[in-house]
């Protein structure tokens, strides 16, 4: 049976993909979480996020995510897309668009409709830990400082003279 379909560089899941994934990710999930529990005090894990390349970097705060979450390991790669996403180079990406693609988890960083920023994970490894532990402080920054993820670099002129 065919769970997935090739396009262009994406998987894109059938039907009975769509239905077979959520079961097999609990699996996943119960697997993630024993593995966890194997891992040495004070070991920690690697997220690799991707962020499209308009994307100020300083939204994030990231030294605060750091500071708070000391078991995840963060990597930025900027500029990063989809492409990046679908070869694994990144774990999970923010990017520009209207945060629909099948077979991933697309959750809008800022308020609004149409185009935005979208955190976008591979469906099968959207619910981890880590990823989880991002996707909440995104939340958590949009709740507190609503007009700071909205914010975008100043376009600066600079003159030759």
């Amino acid at each position: 049976m065919r769970l997935f379909e090739r396009l262009h560089k994406q998987l894109i899941l059938t039907a009975a993909g769509q239905v077979y994934l959520p079961e097999i990710s609990r699996g996943f999930r119960r697997i993630a979480n024993a593995t966890a529990q194997l891992k040495p005090a004070g070991g920690g894990v690697l997220l690799q996020l991707g962020l499209h390349a308009s994307f100020d970097l300083r939204r994030l705060a990231l030294a605060e995510f750091r500071a708070t979450h000391a078991g995840v390991g963060l990597r930025v790669l900027q500029p990063a897309g989809l492409h990046e996403l679908v070869e694994c180079k990144v774990d999970l990406l923010i990017s520009r668009g209207l945060g629909h693609h099948p077979g991933y988890r697309c959750d809008r960083v800022n308020e609004g409709s149409g185009l935005g920023d979208w955190l976008i994970a591979p469906a099968g490894t959207a619910d981890c830990p880590e990823i989880v532990s991002f996707r909440d402080w995104l939340r958590r920054l949009q709740a507190e400082n609503p007009a700071a993820m909205h914010r975008r670099p100043a376009l600066v002129n600079v003159s030759q003279g």
